[in-house]
C-alpha cells in the first residue's frame, strides 16, 4: 500500500472517530432562560403564571434561572437561550433578538408640584429649572436618554425617589423624572394627596421583551414563530 493511500485511509479513520465523539445536539424542546425577577415585580407581573403560560402555549419546557452578570455572559454566548425582561439597549449589548409583542412597557414621566405648570399636555421649557435625579437613574442610563430634553448640569442628586419627592415638595428642586410603574410606591402617597402630578406626554417609553440569543443553537425562524405565537395568545 502506498504511503499516500495509507495517509488518506488514516485521515478518514480519525475523522470518523472524531464524528463519533461529538455529542448529540441538545433537544430544542427544552430551553434555558434568564428571568429578571426584580423587573417583573416592579412591573406588577407574577413570574409564575407568566412563565407557566409561555411554556404551556408554546409547548416548550422552559428552565428559568435568575438574571445576573454571569447570566448576561451566558446569554450573549448562547449558553442561555432566552431572557425574560430585556429592553432594546440590552439586546444590542448582548446580541439578543427581541420577540414581539412586548411583555410590558413603562413610561418615564416628568413630575412636578401640583399646579406648577399651566399645561401638563406638552413639554415645558426646562432650561433654568432645577431637576432631580438619583444614582440608580445614572447607572441604568436614564440620564443619558433624556439629554435632548433637559440640561444635565441643572440636575441635583438625590438619594432615592423618596428623597426626590421630599425635595420637590419643599422647593429644593422643580421637577424630577420617574417611571410610573417602577417608582410608583415612592410617589403614591403624594399623588393621592394631590400634591404632585405628572406630564401626560412621556419623556420615554421603554418596552421589555422575551428575547432569544442570536448565538443559541436552537434559534431558527420556526422556534421564533412558535414563541411569538405564544406571546400573542397571552395578550388575548
Amino acid at each position: 500500500m502506498s504511503l499516500r493511500l495509507w495517509s488518506v485511509l488514516l485521515g478518514g479513520m480519525l475523522c470518523a472517530g472524531a464524528r463519533a465523539e461529538v455529542p448529540a445536539p441538545q433537544s430544542c424542546e427544552q430551553l434555558y432562560m434568564a428571568v429578571d425577577y426584580a423587573l417583573l415585580q416592579q412591573a406588577g407581573l407574577d413570574d409564575g403564571p407568566l412563565l407557566q403560560g409561555l411554556s404551556r402555549r408554546s409547548g416548550l419546557a422552559l428552565q428559568p434561572q435568575p438574571a445576573s452578570k454571569a447570566a448576561r455572559v451566558d446569554f450573549a454566548e448562547g449558553v442561555l437561550d432566552l431572557w425574560v425582561g430585556m429592553d432594546k439597549a440590552s439586546a444590542r449589548q448582548l446580541n439578543g433578538r427581541l420577540l414581539e409583542p412586548a411583555l410590558w412597557q413603562e413610561q418615564l414621566l416628568l413630575w412636578v408640584r401640583a399646579g406648577e405648570l399651566a399645561s401638563l399636555k406638552h413639554w415645558p421649557q426646562l432650561d433654568g429649572l432645577r431637576g432631580g435625579y438619583w444614582p440608580e437613574q445614572e447607572n441604568t442610563g436614564v440620564l443619558q436618554s433624556i439629554q435632548g430634553q433637559v440640561r444635565l448640569e441643572d440636575l441635583r442628586r438625590q438619594d432615592d425617589p423618596v428623597a426626590a419627592v421630599k425635595a420637590l415638595l419643599v422647593g429644593e428642586i422643580d421637577y424630577f423624572m420617574a417611571y410610573a410603574r417602577a417608582d410608583r410606591p415612592a410617589l403614591l402617597q403624594e399623588l393621592k394627596a394631590g400634591r404632585i402630578e405628572a406630564l401626560h406626554q412621556p419623556a420615554q417609553t421603554r418596552t421589555y421583551h422575551l428575547a432569544i440569543s442570536q448565538q443559541s443553537a436552537c434559534k431558527d425562524e420556526a422556534l421564533v414563530a412558535r414563541l411569538e405565537r405564544a406571546l400573542q395568545l397571552r395578550r388575548k
